[in-house]
């Protein structure tokens, strides 16, 4: 009984030194382990909130993000910009062309700016003048250049109506280098189709064809170019030839009033 009651006594002896040994080391290691924990974690955390720089980090992303979408939309501009100057500068070419070619003719060729084109169910232009500056019906048109790119089908008094060369209703006399004398019809876009009208005994190998004074057109004009052979049968020479305007490619058209200037 005496063994028991020691053996007991030696357990709880044990137990309280280790609990004691454990509040020691609560206060004492482990509390300063958890104390510097804590201290650490608010040196982080006084770091992240007072540190500038990581401030001033996030504050640069997001400037930079607002600089670069400004950037796009003045890109954006300049561009758009860019591209109208680029159209406008085409446009004083053109017109400065328009003016050199007028220059060196005799003829009273008036200048137009085009409305807009109809491609369907024929293929014409609207342009800004018409019998209120001497426009009639069947003066010939031309690009820039002096190219034919058609006739008036249409004057009106304040705008006229182009039939275009490019039109399948378009018909045309011509003449070529040695005067031969043709009927012209439409292909397509880019050729026309070339008949003689009179007797030729041979091939027509090359050369231009353009409109004349015999037929009343005011000049010498081109309209197309002869890039293969056109073939004589039977006294008939005819053969595809092709259009030399860009017609779709201006803003002014040229129009020849069939009217020598006076000087």
């Amino acid at each position: 009984m005496k063994k028991v009651k020691f053996v007991f006594g030696y357990i709880y002896i044990v137990i309280s030194i280790f609990v004691f040994s454990f509040d020691l080391l609560s206060e004492g290691v482990v509390k300063k382990t958890i104390n510097n924990r804590v201290d650490i974690s608010n040196i982080y955390t006084a770091n992240f909130q007072n540190n500038s720089s990581i401030g001033n980090f996030l504050f640069s992303i997001s400037k930079i993000k607002s600089e670069n979408e400004l950037l796009k939309k003045q890109i954006t501009t300049l561009q758009n910009k860019n591209n109208s100057n680029i159209e406008l500068e085409k446009e004083i070419q053109e017109l400065k062309t328009v003016l050199q070619y007028q220059s060196s003719s005799e003829q009273i060729i008036l200048t137009t700016k085009i409305l807009g084109f109809e491609t369907l169910p024929s293929k014409k232009a609207l342009i800004d003048i018409g019998e209120n500056r001497g426009v009639s019906d069947g003066d010939i048109v031309l690009d820039p250049e002096g190219n034919v790119v058609g006739y008036i089908k249409f004057s009106l008094p304040m705008y006229s109506e182009v039939l275009l060369i490019s039109s399948l209703e378009f018909t045309l006399n011509a003449i070529d280098n040695e005067g031969n004398q043709y009927l012209l019809s439409n292909i397509d876009d880019e050729k026309l189709f070339s008949r003689s009208i009179e007797n030729i005994e041979s091939d027509i190998l090359s050369g231009v064809l353009t409109t004349s004074r015999v037929f009343n057109q005011g000049g010498e004009y081109p309209i197309a170019i002869i890039s293969t052979p056109l073939i004589n049968k039977d006294g008939v020479t005819s053969g595809a030839v092709t259009i030399l305007s860009d017609i779709y490619e201006y803003k002014y058209f040229q129009i020849v009033t069939r009217e020598i200037r006076d000087y």
